[in-house]
């Protein structure tokens, strides 16, 4: 299994601080947990660099499985990486 490159990625605020891409799908505003600096993502040029960066990771995404991966987000990922520890520890 492979981890998205939406939650790989991260994608630069105004403020300087930086956040993880995939956090800001569906976002039209985002608060920097750094110094609660309010980013609107909606401003043109955000908007159309957010939407690159955004394409950019899902072309990755198709190209691993294009290639047989198995692409997961974050909280899919972890989820499947417990299961398999939780197996080898229970699997005789």
């Amino acid at each position: 299994m492979s981890l998205s490159f939406l939650d790989q990625m991260m994608f630069p605020l105004r403020c300087g601080h930086m956040v993880v891409l995939g956090r800001l799908n569906n976002a039209s505003s985002w608060i920097c947990e750094s110094c609660r600096t309010v980013a609107e993502l909606t401003a043109s040029a955000d908007c159309e660099w957010l939407s690159k960066e955004f394409d950019s990771a899902y072309q990755c995404d198709a190209i691993a499985r294009e290639r047989g991966a198995l692409v997961a987000r974050a909280d899919e990922w972890q989820a499947g990486v417990r299961e398999r520890r939780l197996s080898e520890v229970t699997s005789p």
